[in-house]
């Protein structure tokens, strides 16, 4: 695999540079142990999401760490995958499906990209789920808000 730059991430150091601090939201979670997390990356399909998470090899999943709990928790409404790439320089050497694979399973990037292909077109297929709840209600506290 090569180690060019994809042309939707130009310039890394721009990245780098404006990668938010959300240092300013300290505090306004009522922990301070709780902070935001990122995800590597997140693709919808008619209305099924798949979430995409790099980590190094040497990366241990406990299902204890804040981004784990709160990914699990994506997997429970039934509309979303979490898939767990391990490697390095962006190169896939295992994957494991969260909720389906007990460990990781051996890889090569032909594999993740075959991976990821099935679960895009049975999304494709799928007939476009209904909303789980038609709006949020914190949402509509707000808008009472006025």
């Amino acid at each position: 695999m090569n180690n060019t730059p994809s042309p939707r991430l130009r310039d890394r150091g721009i990245v780098a540079r404006e990668l938010w601090d959300w240092a300013i939201l300290d505090g306004c979670w009522g922990n301070d142990k709780v902070h935001p997390s990122d995800v590597d990356g997140h693709l919808e399909i008619n209305g099924f999401h798949l979430f995409l998470e790099g980590k190094p090899l040497s990366y241990v999943w406990t299902g204890t760490k804040g981004q784990e709990r709160a990914l699990w928790s994506l997997i429970l409404d039934g509309r979303s995958t979490v898939i767990f790439f391990y490697g390095s320089d962006s190169t896939p050497r295992e994957y494991q499906r969260l909720g389906f694979d007990d460990v990781p399973v051996p890889c090569t990037p032909q594999g993740a990209r075959d991976l990821v292909a099935r679960w895009a077109s049975w999304a494709r297929q799928q007939p476009t789920p209904p909303a789980i709840q038609p709006v949020n209600p914190w949402l509509e506290m707000e808008a009472s808000r006025g």
